[in-house]
C-alpha cells in the first residue's frame, strides 16, 4: 500500500512523501520533488488526473499568503498581489497558469476551489470563485463587482464555463459575505455535485449544482429561527464536510452545528451557534454510525466541547464547565492505543487551558503546553 504525504513546498519546490514501507523495493528517495515556475511558497494544494493519462497533476495556489476578513487591526490588510493557480505535470513542467486577479482578495475565505472530474469525461476540471477586472475600492477591499464560480479546463488552464456566484445581498456587513466555500458530495450517491457556500456566522446560503451548473437544490438561512433547535442561522463553520450521516447511501453536508440532508432539507441543527472545531467520522467504535465532535468558539455555559451522534445531533457526551472560545483545529485522532476509538483535543483562545477526552468522553489528563491546532501524523 501506497501513502502520499503532502508538504508545504518551500524555496520554490513541492514535495510529496511517499511511504512504500520496509520493504526490499523502497526508493532511495522517499519522496518527490519538481520545481515551481519561481522562488515563492504557495498556501494550498490539489491533486488532479488533469489529461486523463492516469497520472496525478499536481495544481498549486501561490503565494503562501492569507488575508482574513475580520475588521480588526491584525487580522484584514490589502492583497499584496493577485493569486495565481498553477498546474505542473509530474515531471516538473508547468501546463499553465490561472490568474485569480485582484477581484479576488488573497485569503482562504475569498478564493475557495477545488479539483475534480464533476462532468464525467475521466479528466480533472478545476473550479473556483471568480470576478472580474479590479473592484477594490481605495482601501483595498472588494465590496462590489460581478462574482462567478467558474469551471477551468484541467488541459488548458482555460475558463470553459461560469455562473453567477451566490449573492453579497442581505448580509450585515463585509465580513459576513466575504465567507465562501466549495465542495463536492454524492447527493443521489452515484454522481458527484459541486456545493456552493455563503456564510458562516449569521446568514448562510448553500446551493447544490450539477456538472452543468444546474442549480439543484438552495438552502438558505436568512434570519433566525423562532424554534431554536430548528435554528440554522448562524450555525455554520469554516469548511463544508460531505458524509453519509444516516446511512441512506448519499451525502449529507455537514456545515458547523447543523447538518443539510441529501435534498436541500435541513436534518437538524444543535442551535448552538458557530463551532471553531468539527470533525465527523467513526469516533466511538461503540456507537453506530458517525459522530461529530465539536469546539464552540461562542460561550457556552456547559458542553462547549462535545461528541454528538452525526445522524440525529443527539449528544452523546458534553465537557461539563463553562467555554468560553475554543479557537483553532483541534484535534481528532486515535493517539492512545490504550482507549477504542479516536480521542478528540481542543482549547480556550484566551486561557491556557487544553482538554482531551477518549471517544466515550472520559478526560485524559496530560501535561503538554499543545497549540491549539496539533497535527496527528502515522
Amino acid at each position: 500500500m501506497v501513502k502520499m504525504r503532502m508538504l508545504a513546498g518551500i524555496f520554490g519546490l513541492l514535495f510529496v512523501w511517499v511511504q512504500t514501507g520496509l520493504s526490499a523495493e523502497m526508493p532511495l528517495k522517499p519522496y518527490h520533488s519538481i520545481p515551481l515556475a519561481g522562488s515563492y511558497d504557495f498556501q494550498k494544494i490539489g491533486l488532479g488526473d488533469l489529461d486523463g493519462d492516469g497520472e496525478l497533476e499536481f495544481i498549486i495556489k501561490q503565494p503562501n499568503f492569507n488575508v482574513d476578513p475580520y475588521q480588526h487591526p491584525g487580522y484584514w490588510k490589502p492583497s499584496p498581489s493577485p493569486y495565481r493557480l498553477e498546474a505542473y505535470k509530474k515531471d516538473g513542467r508547468l501546463l499553465w497558469v490561472y490568474d485569480m486577479g485582484w477581484a479576488i482578495e488573497t485569503g482562504i475565505w475569498y478564493s475557495p476551489w477545488v479539483v475534480y472530474d464533476l462532468d464525467g469525461d475521466g479528466r480533472a476540471e478545476v473550479y473556483c470563485k471568480a470576478g472580474e477586472g479590479d473592484p477594490r475600492n481605495p482601501n483595498g477591499l472588494v465590496e462590489s463587482g460581478p462574482e462567478y464560480l467558474v469551471k477551468i479546463d484541467g488541459i488548458t488552464g482555460k475558463v470553459v464555463a461560469k455562473t453567477p456566484w451566490i449573492s453579497r445581498a442581505g448580509y450585515p456587513d463585509y465580513n459576513s459575505y466575504s465567507r465562501n466555500m466549495l465542495a463536492v458530495a454524492y447527493l443521489d450517491g452515484k454522481k458527484p455535485s459541486l456545493i456552493m457556500q455563503r456564510g458562516t456566522y449569521n446568514i448562510i446560503k448553500t446551493w447544490a449544482l450539477d456538472a452543468n451548473f444546474r442549480i439543484l437544490w438552495k438552502h438558505e438561512v436568512l434570519e433566525k429561527h423562532p424554534v431554536k433547535s430548528r435554528n440554522y442561522y448562524g450555525q455554520g463553520s469554516h469548511g463544508l464536510i460531505a458524509a453519509d450521516v444516516d446511512q441512506d447511501g448519499r451525502d449529507e453536508l455537514v456545515i458547523g452545528a447543523a447538518v443539510i440532508d441529501d435534498d436541500g432539507k435541513g436534518l437538524w441543527s444543535l442551535g448552538m451557534g458557530h463551532p471553531d472545531v468539527v470533525y465527523c467520522a467513526d469516533i466511538d467504535p461503540s456507537h453506530p454510525g458517525l459522530e461529530i465532535f465539536y469546539g464552540f468558539e461562542r460561550r457556552q455555559d456547559a458542553d462547549g466541547i462535545c461528541v454528538v451522534d452525526a445522524k440525529t445531533g443527539r449528544k452523546l457526551w458534553g465537557h461539563p464547565e463553562k467555554t468560553y472560545h475554543i479557537h483553532g483545529q483541534g484535534m481528532c485522532a486515535d493517539v492512545l492505543e490504550e482507549y477504542p476509538g479516536m480521542e478528540v483535543y481542543c482549547g480556550e483562545r484566551d486561557y491556557p487551558k487544553r482538554w482531551m477526552y477518549t471517544a466515550r468522553g472520559d478526560w485524559v489528563q496530560f501535561h503538554a503546553k499543545t497549540e491549539l491546532s496539533p497535527r496527528p501524523v502515522w
